[in-house]
């Protein structure tokens, strides 16, 4: 079968490699579309904190945002069959460190990135990807597989928002990236009363709207602040989503939040923050806490779109083929001024 790996940086090249045969508990899929994400370009041009410090390995097969369909399984799966539609979790855990075995997969102690980093899975930039059955989840038949796709980066924003309780609130997104965009749908399917997304350009402020946003607010042309007071009643938000990964947002992003209101982030940022104002962040008595990829959301976010509570369709962007991958990442480049995200069509909708 094809795979598409990062050989070095700067080479991305198509091998072709051995077809996966499942072992008693994992499922082989037919990959549909898998996308690229700003993760995967940043590994191929060697900018990541990963890249730097040696965490890479090479051959990096790539692709973590996907979707297929079960082509095979092993002889101990239960819960898919050969048909099914499916999505997965961007790490695979090992179900026998005493973590995995107390229900605490998140902090798996041989925990693999599929795609990404370290001793990786094997993404899914491939004809096929092999996955255990428990990192993996089922997509309902009226769910299109493109859209199916693009629920990774809403599994980051959904960890943003854990354990709060969103009903009635105004929620702030500033950034409208693939996880912004995703926090915003992500506040709608939480129940939130005020929704507004803060970012630089109209086309993507646009999309939020169109995936549950109440409001918007172009940066480039009004003070976040301002606006935000004026949408809310004179009140700042009760919770706050920065994705933007831009230091100058951080800086001051607590002049925006409530009085006993959150603040999550969920952005990369690449260097340490200064002159925080901690003080401010006290006697708010502000909620503060990071947010990345984790396991226990993929279900999360798989239930919402079955049920028709999520609309993701409107994050994506631009397409390609698989058979163009080698020169994927100049597209990438090429469309990053309108660029939310990209999709690479595999098998498609088959």
């Amino acid at each position: 079968m094809k795979a598409a790996a990062i050989l070095k940086t700067d080479t991305l090249k198509v091998l072709e490699v051995e077809k996966p045969v499942p072992a008693e508990d994992q499922i082989l899929v037919r990959v549909a579309w898998c996308g690229i994400c700003a993760t995967d370009y940043d590994n191929y041009r060697g900018t990541t904190s990963f890249a730097r410090n040696g965490q890479l390995v090479y051959p990096l097969r790539f692709g973590h945002e996907w979707s297929g369909v079960v082509c095979e399984t092993g002889s101990a799966v239960t819960r898919f069959k050969v048909g099914d539609k499916v999505i997965g979790d961007g790490k695979v855990t090992c179900t026998q460190c005493p973590n995995c075995k107390a229900g605490r997969w998140y902090d798996c102690q041989n925990l693999r990135a599929i795609g990404t980093v370290g001793n990786h899975w094997p993404g899914a930039m491939a004809e096929y990807m092999l996955i255990p059955e428990r990192n993996a989840f089922k997509i309902e038949d009226h769910i299109s597989l493109k859209e199916a796709a693009m629920c990774e980066p809403v599994t980051i924003a959904m960890n943003g928002m854990r354990e709060t309780d969103l009903t009635g609130k105004t929620v702030l997104v500033i950034g409208s990236g693939p996880i912004g965009l995703g926090g915003v749908a992500s506040a709608k399917a939480l129940g939130a009363k005020r929704i507004i997304c803060a970012a630089r350009k109209q086309s993507k402020l646009e999309r939020a709207l169109q995936m549950g946003a109440t409001h918007v607010i172009n940066t480039t042309e009004v003070s976040i602040y301002d606006a935000l007071l004026e949408i809310n009643e004179g009140r700042k938000a009760d919770f706050l989503l920065e994705t933007s990964g831009q230091i100058e947002y951080v800086q001051n992003v607590l002049k925006l939040v409530a009085n006993m209101g959150t603040l999550s982030m969920a952005g990369f940022y690449g260097q340490p923050l200064c002159d925080f104002p901690l003080d401010d962040f006290i006697f708010g008595k502000i909620t503060l806490r990071g947010a990345s990829g984790a396991r226990e959301y993929s279900p999360i976010v798989a239930k919402l779109l079955n049920e028709g509570k999520l609309n993701l369709l409107p994050m994506l962007t631009h397409e390609t083929d698989f058979s163009e991958i080698e020169n994927a990442m100049q597209f990438y480049e090429s469309v990053s001024r309108n660029r939310i995200k990209v999709l690479v069509k595999i098998s498609g909708e088959e």
